[in-house]
């Protein structure tokens, strides 16, 4: 690595350190939690088959294993493993975008390169794969990706074979670590096609067969091995989700994920940045759109020979942020809260901070560094809303933990769990899962997991959210919110009515509460609703 990079690494570094270091620990939660017993199950004979993970993600549990045995629970050593790996990212993603603009002789090719990569690293939308640690192959994934693009645009410039075998070691390990590693031969067909023929001295039909034809080739291997091995051609998400290639939805989820990008519209009240996504899923729309999109890509493609560079730069990286949503392009965009769904288009941003650093130096020149520096204040200033969503999270479920006190009960109920404290992941659970009492006994030693209940969950907003619990009568409890803008959650979602063969949960919107009644009540059974950090136990029940 050179002094400059180096340099750069360090810089980075110290930058997501400031950002990030009251969050370290915090994101020891939900799946994590799935994952870590998994870990602890099997040991090391994991490694030979993922852990049993639904997909071939080998290379992800390697580093997440590794780091286990490492770090433990040490919230320190996660949270610096983490920013050490995005300002990896980062650093990489100046390398890149820096290497490509210098052989399309681009002026501010280092500038443009740099402020790219810091609006990346700065991102609002990162909290979710960098501190919550379930996603961890997020970040490694997108090394891999960019050491191999590195490493194309080497061979471009200097036709050593040594280049071709390093591109497919890197892009082979992407592979089975995430499934957003299937866009890289999209992104390289897309460089081959807009770069300029004198740019490229070997012609691009070799680059096709040398690079992208045996890259699709890889990515069908890894689906007739999970197939065979796992079950699905799929995996993670199942072939019905993954498979579906309804124009107005992908229309629609492109629109919603540029908005949010480019326009910090996951910031907007709830009402405004619905109704505007409310538009972006209508069908007219969405067919709409794609007529306009395959017209240009048509039109591009016809005048390609007549378009300057920075055109074609700016096309190729409009293609490219497409592309790397490809994989999730059709999955639930959610919107309801922040930081659930961020890590989806972590891929996907190192594109759009560039095409943003891009389009406003190149057309407003020194006045462009002040606009990107406006843009950048931004995103700083919505990146501490999700940080601080983090630490204030970090708070309440350590205060959880170490204040529980009712292990001796025959049976415990949990009549309000926060399953996440304004989007960031807190205790969510998914049934048979009970996220509390996994996350109680691997921190704290202490096995509630039999004999828990977990009723229903809720979205926290202030430290000192919590409920009142009324007794109706011998059998019921009334649950009411001490305070406005909650609501009920179940399985990582808006609640609803249930029953089981022990008690019946109505849940009534208007005073904000729900009434649990029971149809038999344990004997020595305890019940314990969350008020702010603490635990209380309903008495006279």
């Amino acid at each position: 690595m050179s002094k400059s990079l180096l340099f750069i690494l360090l810089f980075f570094i110290d930058i997501a350190w400031w950002l990030y270091r009251d969050t370290f620990g915090a994101g020891l939660v939900t799946d994590q939690v799935g994952w870590l017993m998994t870990y602890e199950h099997f040991g090391w004979r994991g490694m030979f088959h993922a852990f049993n993970d639904k997909s071939l993600h080998l290379v992800y549990h390697w580093f997440g294993f590794g780091l286990w045995k490492l770090f433990g629970w040490d919230g320190i050593g996660w949270g610096i493993s983490f920013i050490a790996l995005h300002a990896v990212v980062a650093t990489l993603s100046y390398s890149v975008f820096s290497q490509l603009l210098l052989r399309l002789k681009i002026s501010s090719v280092h500038l443009i390169a740099f402020f790219g990569s810091l609006i990346f690293l700065v991102s609002p939308y990162h909290t979710e794969p960098l501190v919550w640690y379930a996603c961890m192959h997020y970040l490694v994934c997108s090394i891999l990706l960019l050491l191999s693009i590195q490493q194309f645009l080497n061979y471009i410039q200097n036709h050593l074979s040594t280049y071709v075998l390093r591109f497919y070691l890197f892009f082979a390990l992407a592979v089975f670590t995430l499934e957003i590693s299937f866009t890289l031969p999209l992104i390289i067909t897309a460089l081959i096609i807009l770069l300029p023929q004198t740019e490229i001295t070997k012609n691009k039909l070799h680059l096709f067969l040398a690079f992208v034809l045996p890259s699709f080739l890889l990515v069908g291997f890894y689906f007739l091995m999970n197939y065979f091995l796992k079950g699905s051609a799929a995996g993670h998400y199942g072939a019905a989700t993954h498979f579906n290639f309804s124009i107005p939805l992908i229309m629609g989820n492109l629109s919603k994920y540029a908005a949010k990008v480019f326009g910090f519209t996951q910031f907007l009240p709830y009402e405004k940045r619905n109704l505007l996504y409310l538009f972006f899923e209508k069908s007219k729309y969405g067919y709409l759109l794609f007529g306009v999109l395959l017209g240009v890509a048509t039109l591009a493609l016809w005048q390609l020979n007549r378009l300057p560079k920075s055109i074609r730069y700016f096309l190729f990286l409009v293609a490219a942020f497409a592309f790397a949503l490809a994989p999730i392009i059709n999955l639930f965009f959610s919107s309801i809260v922040n930081v659930e769904g961020d890590r989806l288009s972590y891929w996907a941003n190192l594109f759009s901070a560039q095409l943003v650093s891009f389009a406003l130096i190149s057309l407003f020149s020194y006045f462009g560094v002040a606009l990107v520096l406006v843009y950048l204040f931004f995103s700083v200033q919505f990146l501490h809303v999700n940080t601080q969503a983090w630490a204030s999270n970090k708070v309440i479920q350590t205060s959880l933990l170490q204040s529980f006190s009712a292990e001796k009960a025959d049976h415990i109920y949990l009549l309000n769990v926060p399953d996440n404290f304004n989007g960031s992941y807190m205790f969510r659970s998914f049934a048979p899962d009970n996220s509390f009492a996994e996350t109680l006994w691997l921190k704290e030693g202490m096995d509630i997991r039999p004999k828990v209940t977990q009723v229903l969950s809720y979205n926290m907003i202030k430290l000192n959210d919590g409920v009142s619990v009324e007794v109706v009568d011998s059998n019921s409890l009334k649950v009411t919110f001490n305070q406005w803008g909650n609501w009920w959650w179940q399985g990582g979602i808006g609640a609803a009515n249930y029953s089981t063969a022990d008690f019946t949960v109505v849940i009534d919107e208007w005073s904000h509460s729900y009434t649990i009644s029971f149809k038999t009540k344990k004997s020595n059974a305890v019940y314990l609703y969350q008020d702010g950090g603490i635990w209380k136990k309903v008495g006279g029940f």
